[in-house]
């Protein structure tokens, strides 16, 4: 570890963190020591993963990107023009318009707008890690960029303990931290906009309760149960006014699953629903209080479910449905990111 900058500098900012339709994105930055042994800028390497359902990977690239931090430091200008002609580092620097592509961004788009932002500080004084947020208020055609430390503002909201770490934790409880910050930053720029809306309990079968949050969109409308018994919750997506619904978010009872998690099974019972599958997959993740992803696409659906055994005859069920996805590629990818965010937020209450 070399920290060379004088030692009026406190602290330094060795994460960025970007989140889009359930892809992460990760800035490395390492400050830049000029000829006057002051700071002369900045310098960021870029990691990303996407499709995320395992909070243990998460937790892990960070923990290999602080470890990458400590152990380079502060970069003198010699240092970072041999970084650069690393032919494995100079890989990881993005800038100009491969930034751009890198993050899937348009280059008149502006990030701050697009993704959900957090960062990770580093304080000399006491060698702790703390999360920062960083959220968008919205007015209109009007934003304002605001942020404070992980404890939130006493003008917007305020949580209840900091996000913070001294040694690093288990892989998995980072990166619950990570996305903990990241919806922290949602609710934030949500709540001082005006569009917070308020979770909603649902009590199951067996007499627990589970919350869920609304999906973050406004063609989205709540069916309640949509009178069928095995629903416990429906949002139906209508474009607009008068349109049949192009996709639904549930939360319900897989009864066409009897229970039987195995891939076989699965496939059987969707596709008498739904068709021959082009695509199928069943996978163990780390997704809230998920344990198991399951997806399916054919030309007449896109389905994902994430399933959850709670006793010996009730097996939960949450799931997105897009019909006709070939038509709908762009609608797919925004409705997929949020419905990976909808089924992370589900949880069970204390």
């Amino acid at each position: 570890m070399s920290f060379k900058l004088p030692a009026t500098h406190k602290g330094r900012m060795p994460v960025c963190i970007w989140y889009k339709n359930n892809n992460i994105y990760f800035d490395l930055f390492l400050a830049i020591v000029g000829n006057d042994g002051l700071c002369c800028g900045t310098k960021a390497q870029c990691f990303k993963l996407e499709n995320i359902t395992s909070l243990r990977e998460i937790g892990q690239l960070v923990i290999n990107i602080l470890e990458k931090f400590q152990r380079l430091g502060d970069l003198t200008l010699d240092e970072l023009d041999k970084l650069k002609k690393d032919p494995i580092e100079s890989k990881l620097f993005y800038e100009g318009t491969k930034r751009m592509d890198f993050l899937n961004v348009k280059e008149n788009e502006d990030i701050n707008l697009t993704h959900t932002h957090c960062s990770i500080h580093y304080s000399l004084d006491d060698l702790k890690y703390k999360f920062s947020l960083n959220w968008v208020k919205r007015c209109g055609n009007r934003y304002k960029f605001d942020g404070s430390s992980s404890l939130g503002k006493k003008q917007v909201f305020v949580f209840d303990t900091p996000l913070e770490f001294t040694e690093y934790p288990e892989p998995e409880e980072l990166g619950k931290m990570v996305m903990e910050a990241l919806e922290r930053c949602r609710k934030m720029g949500d709540i001082s906009s005006g569009n917070y809306r308020l979770p909603k309990t649902i009590e199951l079968l067996n007499g627990s309760e589970i919350t869920i949050e609304p999906p973050r969109d406004k063609h989205f409308s709540d069916c309640e149960d949509y009178g069928v018994g095995e629903l416990h919750q429906a949002y139906l997506y209508f474009p607009k006014e008068g349109a049949d619904s192009s996709a639904e978010f549930y939360l319900g009872i897989a009864a066409e699953l009897d229970c039987n998690l195995s891939e076989d099974n699965i496939r059987n019972a969707w596709e008498k629903l739904h068709g021959k599958a082009e695509f199928f997959e069943v996978k163990q993740a780390e997704h809230g209080i998920w344990g198991l992803r399951a997806e399916m696409r054919n030309k007449s659906v896109h389905r994902i479910s994430y399933l959850l055994q709670i006793d010996e005859s009730e097996l939960l069920d949450c799931t997105m449905e897009l019909h006709k996805p070939n038509s709908r590629k762009k609608l797919d990818e925004k409705l997929t990111g949020l419905f990976e965010e909808f089924a992370r937020r589900c949880k069970f209450k204390d």
